[in-house]
């Protein structure tokens, strides 16, 4: 089944006491049909989130009157565990346990079987019982003040059954628990609250948790600024207009004004970059008509100055991806923390670049610098935050402005667009943690190549041991390796790496305990290993092309169409692969005439391609897909020898998906081929483009080595649900093992020793009961993945341990 719904939580308690109903509309025009179902349900849940008690309302269903509005009351009562109806009630009651009471709405469909319903008039009414606490006059609250310039914070915190003790008041703003520096005021039943040490030209996020002495508890999140009213701010609207030109300190305006930027028309190519609808605009220009450019009434929390000048505050919206704006103005000198207010409304990431011109302004050819990111989570288009400016490791910027300056606002990829209210200018930062910046490899690309991971730490306002670095590699603590040079205040910090796929986790603790965390994951493939191209199976009964080249033609040395354009050239079925073409929608653009599915891939361009390309324009990669579970493809190769770490270059649609590779030990090129395996690929999908590189794993769960000299024929077995760009073999015996740091610890009569490990290296623990003894005794050897070891040994004897790793 598929459910789909809405919820609302609100507090509750043991003995409270509910009645609850709404009201639904089934229209004939979109009736449900098949075994589409809907109810009413109210749940009374513990602390963890699990139903006490569970009702339900009567089924909405393809047997329900349409075309009129039909009250729902929730009387049924189900047991939690069964969903089995279990009574009928007239009132619900909250049992033993209860934290809190769910209303929701549930809709089940069994299949793909259509229809719609409309609710309204949802009510849970309480009727007896304790009721719960309440939070009010919560200041500054930021759904009504933007730009508060508070230093303190208060509330008030009521209970109408009965009392809250001041320890019962958990206040958290910016993961800090403040609430041993809340001062109390009013009576037991409603107490005043406040905190008095805000930071002033803060964001703030937290939470105001209330339990009464009923056990009664409500948990109210707040969200507001401390910026002061008087730092320096243009409006995001009031960009330049007829070719570079600009007002300074201009005021709000519902007519025409020398002051004001109402009614003025930019200049498109020097003043704005509109790219909506051919470049002549998708958005309305109710503040500039005229303009190219899209500005609005903004739906957001109204500022005084608004207020005081009888006019509307704007918004510049459809502000779509690389679309930008200039703002010229007399910045007053001075080091700044920039901040934009933004909003976007398509949900996940969002972001917009700040520029400075600097050269060209009021031209059709200025040149740019970035300065830094606007990066944000969407909350809403009208959900508006003020978002610093961040470099692109989010490090918050400081930004050196004095006079005329022409400042430019782009759209950025992340989130398809952005509304933008206005622009800030708060003092700099004094408080900020360490910076971690110059990060090498990044993951911005494949194939970063190094043998060492790279980094600077920095710190503007404090200092930074290097024994308050660390980082944290594939899950290893990893710190003991690095190696640093500089200083306190600026550190450059290696670490030994081989090729590999990592997590890297970095953190630095300044002197005044402020943290900065960042992480990245990459590769350091290079990319003169060897690869197989997936599309690039066995032909004629066994037949093979060592280092294939790219073509868009038939050659000699591709497998594009036919190797050699020879129709005899054909992959020969139960001999190089299994495959039926047999698939709705399935293409065949590699080798058309092949029974194995292949489409251009949207991956990385390899090096190899691009090389190709300068004299070959159409030869572009493929992969394969259409791969059906349980079909295989065989690739013959001429391999040098040696012991191989092996990746598929992989994706998958969605959920699991796994393939094995084995060696064809006798019977190549014959129906009757004998085959040994080597291991297995899986992950998990997330688009049928969104490419992963999927190690092989043993039966053990580690990568497992592959041992591959001269001819060798592979076999590759699909398990459905996933499409293949190349199959990469990375030589495991070249990189050195990385140092290895090992820790100590109990676990019942166990001692246990814990060290990072690296994948194609097997790692031997030894003993000594005496260091003047000859030789080293082993405890045991185990291969690495990249995961931490753990090897244990009985307690009771004093031993000497070593680590070795080959």
């Amino acid at each position: 089944y598929s459910y789909s719904g809405i919820y609302q939580d609100k507090p509750s308690g043991p003995g409270a006491v509910y009645s609850a109903d709404g009201w639904v509309y089934s229209s004939s025009g979109d009736h449900i049909v098949g075994g589409n179902i809907a109810w009413l349900e109210v749940a009374f849940r513990d602390a963890g989130g699990h139903n006490l008690a569970l009702y339900r309302s009567g089924n909405v269903d393809t047997t329900t009157p349409t075309d009129t509005w039909i009250d729902l009351a929730v009387t049924n009562q189900f047991d939690p565990g069964s969903f089995t109806l279990t009574n009928t009630v007239t009132s619900l009651t909250a049992p033993p346990g209860t934290v809190q009471v769910r209303y929701q709405i549930v809709f089940q469909q069994p299949a793909n079987d259509g229809g719609s319903l409309f609710f309204d008039d949802l009510i849970l009414d309480q009727t007896g019982g304790a009721l719960p606490p309440t939070v009010n006059n919560i200041s500054p609250d930021g759904s009504a003040t933007v730009l508060s310039g508070a230093t303190t914070f208060s509330f008030s915190a009521n209970s109408p059954s009965t009392t809250i003790p001041t320890s019962g008041i958990q206040v958290v703003l910016n993961g800090v628990d403040v609430s041993s520096q809340l001062v109390f005021g009013g009576n037991a039943s409603s107490r005043n609250v406040s905190y008095a040490n805000l930071t002033l030209n803060q964001n703030y996020t937290g939470t105001i948790k209330v339990t009464d002495a009923n056990g009664f508890t409500l948990t109210t999140a707040v969200r507001f600024d401390t910026f002061a009213p008087t730092n320096f701010v243009w409006e995001a609207e009031d960009f330049d207009y007829g070719g570079g030109l600009y007002i300074d300190n201009s005021t709000p305006s519902a007519t025409n004004s020398a002051t004001s930027y109402f009614g003025r028309i930019g200049m498109q190519g020097i003043d704005e970059n509109e790219t909506g609808n051919g470049g002549t605009g998708d958005g309305p220009e109710v503040y500039r008509v005229g303009d190219i450019m899209s500005t609005d009434l903004a739906s957001e929390t109204a500022r005084s100055k608004f207020a005081a000048a009888g006019a509307q505050d704007y918004a510049v919206g459809w502000f779509n991806t690389g679309e930008w704006v200039n703002y010229t103005r007399t910045y007053p000198a001075g080091d700044y923390t920039i901040y934009a207010r933004l909003a976007n409304g398509n949900g996940g990431a969002a972001n917009g670049f700040l520029s400075k011109v600097t050269a060209g302004q009021g031209t059709t050819t200025q040149t740019v610098v970035q300065l830094g990111t606007f990066s944000f989570t969407a909350r809403g288009w009208n959900a508006y935050d003020l978002i610093p400016l961040t470099d692109s490791y989010g490090n918050v910027q400081t930004i050196h402005l004095s006079g005329v300056t022409t400042l430019r606002m782009t759209s950025g990829p992340l989130g398809g667009g952005l509304n933008m209210n206005f622009f800030m200018l708060a003092p700099a930062r004094t408080d900020l943690p360490p910076a971690i910046v110059n990060v090498f490899p990044d993951g911005a690309q494949p194939y970063q190549n190094t043998n060492k991971l790279a980094f600077t730490v920095t710190s503007a306002n404090s200092t930074v041991s290097s024994n308050n670095v660390h980082v944290t590699l594939n899950g290893a603590d990893v710190s003991s390796q690095l190696v640093f040079s500089g200083n306190s205040s600026s550190w450059n910090v290696t670490l030994p790496l081989a090729q590999g796929v990592y997590n890297a986790v970095i953190t630095a603790t300044d002197a005044n305990s402020r943290v900065q965390n960042l992480t990245t994951t990459f590769d350091t493939f290079s990319q003169s290993n060897l690869m197989i191209e997936a599309e690039d199976f066995d032909f004629n009964g066994g037949q093979f092309v060592d280092n294939s080249v790219p073509r868009s033609s038939p050659a000699a040395d591709s497998y594009f169409v036919y190797p050699g354009g020879d129709p005899a050239n054909a992959a020969i079925i139960g001999i190089d692969l299994t495959t039926p073409a047999n698939d709705s929608g399935e293409q065949f653009l590699y080798r058309p005439f092949e029974s194995c599915g292949s489409e251009t891939n949207q991956d990385f361009v390899r090096q190899k391609f691009l090389t190709a390309q300068q004299t070959d324009p159409g030869a572009v990669d493929y992969d394969v897909g259409w791969w059906n579970g349980g079909t295989w493809l065989n690739y013959t190769r001429t391999f040098p020898a040696t012991n191989y770490i092996v990746y598929g270059r992989l994706a998958g649609g969605s959920g699991a998906y796994s393939l094995t590779l084995g060696q064809v030990t006798s019977g190549a090129g014959t129906s009757n081929q004998v085959t040994q395996p080597l291991g297995s690929f899986s992950a998990t999908g997330t688009g049928w483009q969104s490419w992963q590189w999927v190690p092989l794993m043993n039966t053990n769960g580690t990568p497992a080595v592959v041992a591959l000299g001269g001819t060798n024929t592979l076999k590759v077995t699909s398990g459905g649900g996933f499409n293949a760009n190349f199959f990469m073999f990375v030589p495991a015996a070249a990189p050195s093992a990385l140092p290895v740091s090992v820790s100590i610890s109990h676990s019942g009569s166990n001692l246990v020793l814990s060290f990072p490990t690296q994948a194609g290296h097997n790692y031997t623990v030894q003993f000594k009961n005496n260091l003047n003894a000859g030789t080293w005794g082993t405890l045991n050897t185990v291969a690495g993945d990249g995961s931490v070891k753990n090897v244990s040994d009985p307690l009771g004897t004093n031993r000497f341990y070593r680590v070795s790793a080959q």
